[in-house]
Order: structure tokens, then C-alpha cells, then sequence
């Protein structure tokens, strides 16, 4: 399949019309609601030019697989290596090790299959890392649906192919959303994932669509509502402004981010099991920026008054306040609801001690008390004293409160 015009989107708002004008000659208004929404994503259809299949990518070069080979060898010595500095520096293992939902080994946790499958090194499987990379959204590329109840894959599915022709003909709710904000948020840019790593998704007036696309989209839109972007682009003017992410997952928003401010410099803190990812698809997609992996302490300062990005293992995160680092803007979603509360309160504390003045922390975490967990805003709170919270004039895809915490509590004294 290749992303070009398919008929199929354009005979739909015929039948519509047809159907629409049926049911009014019938006379019946009860119908009108279900109608409405039927006729709107009519008018959308008209804007699908087509769907883009996994092979449909640019494929990686010899050098840029080597290179991610390098990567994937980097990280395994570091993930190796962990308990030893752990044990050297007297650091709290429950603060340092992956924990909540992240607890396990990637060598036979579940959670962490597509760490596993990246680590063989097969050109097949990080070519496609996009697929492998479920974990992190909570949507899989490969059924092109919600991963709740699916095991995340650890080979490229033989059946790839029967799959994205089955999802090519459906009309996905995120490509609604999509059109939706960028309608009713006029600011919000229109983002497109980029085609590499076997991504997948519908075209939208040229943009490549799903429901990553859209989730990053709405928080761009959040970033722009609450002023944070245009302070980085103020900042970009005469300087490389500093965001820190707390599990950057596959690099995604920094992805985007990065396109829309190009001087930034942009720290991801994860678990070196995640890193794997997003070091592979941001070392890719930028190839020409300064980036560093962290695989000693050392490094976590290195270049980092020039664009680029650095991905630090979590538990070397303890020495970023030493390097004197201060950032422009910090950044976790959803993943402080997936954490041990233990560690939440030490990422918070991280935060607040690393913030330059004028600085803010956007934070987007689900309440999960219901599942008899914890509501990471109530710990966040514990650390600020202001919150502002950014809304958008369309229902947010998972609920979820997006807050904008500034006015730190209780800062160590330097």
C-alpha cells in the first residue's frame, strides 16, 4: 500500500448526503445527534488522501543501523553496570531501579519485549521500532488500535501486511480529533510523525495521522495555550533553551518539540531500557545535533549549551544538580502515575532544585486512586506553590490534568 488518493474516502460523503436527506423526509429528528457526528466525519474523509504503511518508510541506512547497533551496546553495558554503581555510591535501590509498572527485568518481563527485541540488533526489528514501541503509548502501530490486552510483539508480525490493509479501510476516532483541535485550536501547529521506523497512520491534508500524532498534538496545544512554547522560542532568540523529560518513552515529543524550537537542548531522564528507544529514533532523526548518551556521569554536561540532545540513565540522574544544570522547562507525562510514590517525590525534588528562574514543570498524570494507587498531582503539589491549569476547547483523549507548576517549596540551600 502507498499513502496515495483513494476513492473509497471520496464516495462517502455522497452516500451521506443521500442518507441525510432520507432521514429528514422520514421525519425523524431523533436520529439528528447520531447524524451529525455520521456527517462530520464525512466532511473529514474528504481530507484522507490515503494510508501509510510500515514499508512505506524511509529505511535505515547501513551507517544509521550502525550506529544504532552502537547505541544498543552502549545501553546494554550500562543497564549491566547499574547494581555496581548503585551498590558505590550508597544510592536507594528503590529510587534507582525500574519500579511500579516498569518493575522487572527486560531480559523476561513482558513489559519490556521490545527492549528485547531492539538489543538483538536485527535490522528488521529497529527499522520498525515503531512497532515495538507500544509500551510507551498505550496504542498499538501493529493493530493499528489501544493496546490494552495486547502483548507488545517482539518480531515484526508475519501477517503485517493483512493488518494495515484491514485498518486502512476503517475511519479512526484520532484522525476526528486530529482535525478536530487543529479546527478549534487554530494556534495548535499541525504536527506529522516523520516517516521512518516503520510508522504508520493515515494521510490528513499531507500529515501523517494516529493516535501518537494526535496525543502529542494536544499537548503542543496545552505547551501554546499556557504560553510555555512561545517562552522557549522567546529564549531561542539568543540562546539553546533547556527542557528536561522525565521517560521521554520513544522520543516522540521531544521529536516534535525539537522541529518546532531547533535550538533546543532537550534532556531525557529513563530507564536505560527505554533510552534504547528514544536514543536510536532522536540520535536518527537528528543526526547533525550535538548528542550525547550519558553512559558515565561525566557526560550529562557535555555540550549542553548547544542543540542537541542527552539521554541520561535514571540513576545518574542524582548528579545533575552538581553539574550546575538549570532548565527552561521540565516536562513528565503520564508516567509519574505509573511510578512507586518514592520515586515521584524524588523526580519532584529533582525538578524543583533544577528549574531556572522563571522556569516551569508541565505535568499531565491520570488520577489512579480508584485503582487504589495515588494521584501524582497531589505529590507534585507537595514541591510548588502555583499551578495553572491550561484547558482546550475539546475534550482531552484520556482525561488526564495537564498543570503547569511554578514557585518552588522548600529549596535546598546551594
Amino acid at each position: 500500500m502507498s499513502p496515495r488518493k483513494n476513492s473509497r474516502y471520496q464516495s462517502v460523503p455522497r452516500l451521506v448526503k443521500r442518507l441525510k436527506r432520507a432521514l429528514r423526509m422520514a421525519a425523524f429528528p431523533h436520529h439528528s445527534y447520531d447524524l451529525n457526528r455520521v456527517f462530520r466525519a464525512a466532511e473529514i474523509r474528504r481530507h484522507v488522501s490515503g494510508f501509510l504503511a510500515p514499508w512505506d518508510n524511509e529505511r535505515l541506512s547501513g551507517a544509521e543501523f550502525d550506529r544504532s547497533r552502537s547505541i544498543c551496546e552502549e545501553l546494554r553495558r550500562v543497564i549491566a553496570d547499574r547494581m555496581r554503581y548503585v551498590e558505590e555510591n550508597r544510592l536507594d535501590v528503590d529510587l534507582c531501579l525500574p519500579g511500579g509498572i516498569w518493575k522487572g527485568d527486560w531480559e523476561r518481563s513482558a513489559v519490556y519485549r521490545g527492549t528485547a527485541a531492539l538489543l538483538r540488533q536485527e535490522y528488521d526489528v529497529i527499522n520498525n521500532l515503531r512497532l515495538f514501541s507500544q509500551v510507551f503509548t498505550g496504542y498499538s502501530l501493529a493493530e493499528m488500535k489501544r493496546a490494552e490486552g495486547l502483548q507488545p510483539p517482539d518480531r515484526v508480525p508475519p501477517d503485517l501486511d493483512e493488518r494495515m490493509k484491514q485498518a486502512s479501510r476503517r475511519m479512526d476516532e484520532w484522525i476526528i480529533r486530529y482535525w478536530m483541535l487543529s479546527r478549534y485550536v487554530p494556534d495548535a501547529p499541525r504536527i506529522s510523525q516523520p516517516r521512518r521506523f516503520g510508522e504508520a497512520g493515515w494521510i490528513v491534508d499531507g500529515h501523517i495521522v494516529n493516535h501518537d500524532t494526535y496525543l502529542y498534538m494536544e499537548r503542543i496545544a496545552l505547551l501554546r495555550v499556557s504560553g510555555l512554547l512561545g517562552r522557549l522560542e522567546a529564549h531561542a532568540a539568543d540562546r539553546s533553551p533547556l527542557i528536561l523529560e522525565i521517560g521521554g518513552g520513544f522520543g516522540g515529543l521531544a521529536f516534535h518539540l525539537k522541529n518546532l524550537v531547533p535550538r533546543l537542548r532537550y534532556i531525557i531522564i529513563d530507564l536505560p531500557e527505554s533510552l534504547v528507544f528514544s536514543a536510536i529514533y532522536l540520535s536518527t532523526c537528528f543526526p547533525d545535533q550535538h548528542n550525547v548518551i550519558a553512559t558515565s556521569p561525566e557526560l550529562i554536561a557535555k555540550d549542553l549549551a548547544l542543540p542537541g540532545f542527552t539521554f541520561v540513565p535514571n540513576h545518574f540522574s542524582h548528579r545533575l544538580e552538581e553539574a550546575g544544570i538549570r532548565v527552561d522547562l521540565a516536562i513528565n507525562t503520564l508516567s509519574m502515575s505509573e511510578m512507586p510514590a518514592v520515586q515521584v517525590r524524588a523526580y519532584c525534588a529533582l525538578i524543583r532544585d533544577s528549574l531556572a528562574p522563571g522556569g516551569a514543570f508541565f505535568e499531565q498524570n491520570q488520577d489512579n486512586r480508584h485503582l487504589g494507587l495515588f494521584n501524582a498531582e497531589d505529590i507534585v503539589a507537595e514541591f510548588f506553590k502555583a499551578r495553572q491549569q491550561p484547558t482546550l476547547p475539546v475534550d482531552l483523549a484520556y482525561g488526564s490534568s495537564p498543570n503547569v507548576w511554578s514557585g518552588v517549596k522548600g529549596v535546598k540551600s546551594r
